[in-house]
Formats: structure tokens, sequence, C-alpha cells
């Protein structure tokens, strides 16, 4: 399986098959307080998508969210987010082939902020448009800093 793909080395074969396994949780305090305070993000209602991008190894980590204000029912939560997680774990092959392009990790809030429940096919269009919209604006942010990057360096050896 690993020939079929082009891919030597077997940790990295699991990207490949659309499962969601504890590897692609983000789970750490530190990744998502920089995330909300210093990450980009993308919305389009009813889905707000942060993302943050740091040099380490090529991987893409996600979590999800639904606010407990709006749907005070714990199933109503746990629906959205099941509906979340298999969104993306469906459609999630442009993000890592992009974090891998780059070497370097990419993490994911996907926030659901709408009032009302939501369906499969409506939560999949939606993906789909703001995946596109992310990366555009992840190369975007990409790009601003390695011209500052440039700019300071050029003005360091002015000096």
């Amino acid at each position: 399986m690993l020939v079929r793909f082009g891919m030597q080395n077997p940790d990295s074969a699991y990207r490949f098959r659309q499962n969601l396994p504890k590897k692609e949780r983000l789970c750490s305090e530190k990744i998502i307080a920089r995330l909300f305070q210093s990450g980009v993000f993308v919305t389009k209602y009813p889905l707000r998508v942060n993302a943050l991008l740091e040099v380490q190894n090529p991987d893409v980590k996600v979590m999800f969210s639904v606010s407990k204000r709006r749907f005070s029912s714990a199933v109503d939560r746990n629906r959205i987010k099941r509906l979340l997680r298999e969104v993306y774990r469906k459609d999630k092959m442009d993000l890592w082939e992009w974090a891998g392009q780059r070497g370097q990790q990419l993490s994911i809030v996907l926030i659901y902020t709408g009032n009302e429940m939501a369906n499969y096919q409506m939560l999949q269009k939606l993906w789909g448009n703001l995946k596109i919209s992310l990366i555009k604006k992840l190369e975007n942010a990409v790009k601003v800093a390695s011209d500052s990057d440039i700019v300071a360096n050029s003005n360091k050896k002015q000096e």
C-alpha cells in the first residue's frame, strides 16, 4: 500500500485514509491559546474556521466546537460536532497536502456559530468553500510574514 502511494515513511501513510485518529486531534492548550490570539480566521455563516501555522513537523491538527449558549442540549451539540467531524474527515486531503508542501503544522478549529440545527449537505458545501478561502488566506499570511522577514533582514544589513 505504501508503494502504491509512493510513501517511504509508514508513519505518514495513515493520512491517506479517510479517518480521524487521535494524532490529528488538537489537544494542546498552548496551541489553542496561540490559535485564538494570533491565528487567521475565515467566516461564512454558520461556520468559523480559525487556523494557525507553526514550524513543526508537517501535520494537521483539528478541533471542533459548538456553543453551549446557543445549544443548551448536549445531544444537539454532539450531533453538530459529529457532523463537523464527518465533513472534515471526508475532505481533508487538500489541507494535508498544503501543510506537507510547506513542512509546517496547521492547527484548525471549526466553530459552529449558527442558532439552528445543521444538516450534512449544508456543512459539506460550506466546508468546501471555507477550505479554499482558508488556504488562500494562509498563503497571504505566509507571504506577508516572509516579506516582513526579508525587510527586517535587509534593515539589519544596512546598519
